[in-house]
C-alpha cells in the first residue's frame, strides 16, 4: 500500500538525519501524507457505510494538515540547520490546525454516499471552500518560498532543490488535480481514489 511506502520514507529519511530541521519537516509532512492515504483508501472502502463519513473527514483533515506540514517544511529545506519559526510558518501551522478541526464537522463534508456504479457521491459543506482556498494558499506558498531559494541556491542546495521540483509537480500537480480541482469544479470525487498514488 502506497501509505506504507510512505511511512518508510519518512522514517528512512528521519532516521539519516534525526537532528537536521530539514529531516524532522520532511518527516512530518510525509506522516500527514501516510495519514491522508490510509483514510482516502478507507472511505473507499467503507463508503457505503455510516464510517465512510468519519473516514471522510479523517481524509480532510489530515489533507489540511499536509497543506501546513509543507509550509513549514518548505522554510527548512534544503540544510536550515534549526527550525525558526517565522510569521509565515505560524500562521500556517495555526490555520491548518484550526481548517483540520473544521473538516471533522459537517462544514466541510455533510455526507458521503455512493451511485449504482460505486462511484463516492460526497456532500460538501458550506465551508469546502475555504478548505479548497486554504490548500491552495499553502502549497502556493511553499513553492514561492522553494522558488525564492531556489534563484538563490548554488552547488549541492541547488540540485537538491531541483529534485524537489521534480517530485512536487508530479505529486501535487496530479494529487491536486484529483483530490481538490476537480471535486471543486464538479462536486464529483470520482477520481479521488487515485490522489494518493
Amino acid at each position: 500500500p502506497l501509505w506504507a511506502i510512505n511511512l518508510f520514507l519518512a522514517g528512512f529519511v528521519y532516521f539519516r538525519q534525526p537532528r537536521s530541521s530539514s529531516s524532522r519537516t520532511f518527516a512530518l509532512f510525509f506522516l500527514t501524507i501516510v495519514g491522508w492515504s490510509l483514510s482516502v483508501k478507507m472511505v473507499y472502502v467503507h463508503a457505503d457505510q455510516p464510517t465512510g463519513l468519519f473516514w471522510g473527514r479523517i481524509a480532510f483533515a489530515t489533507a489540511s494538515l499536509i497543506g501546513g506540514s509543507f509550509a513549514v517544511f518548505c522554510q527548512a529545506f534544503p540544510n536550515l540547520p534549526t527550525l525558526r519559526a517565522t510569521k509565515s510558518s505560524i500562521v500556517f501551522a495555526i490555520t491548518a490546525m484550526l481548517v483540520a478541526g473544521l473538516c471533522l464537522t459537517p462544514l466541510v463534508l455533510g455526507a458521503v454516499a455512493t451511485s449504482g456504479a460505486g462511484d463516492i457521491l460526497p456532500a460538501y459543506g458550506p465551508l469546502y471552500l475555504l478548505f479548497a482556498a486554504f490548500m491552495l494558499a499553502a502549497f502556493g506558498h511553499g513553492i514561492w518560498t522553494l522558488t525564492r531559494k531556489w534563484r538563490a541556491a548554488r552547488g549541492r542546495s541547488k540540485l537538491q532543490l531541483q529534485y524537489l521540483w521534480l517530485g512536487l509537480c508530479l505529486a501535487l500537480g496530479s494529487g491536486t488535480t484529483t483530490n481538490l480541482i476537480i471535486p471543486a469544479l464538479t462536486g464529483s470525487s470520482r477520481f479521488g481514489a487515485y490522489g494518493p498514488a
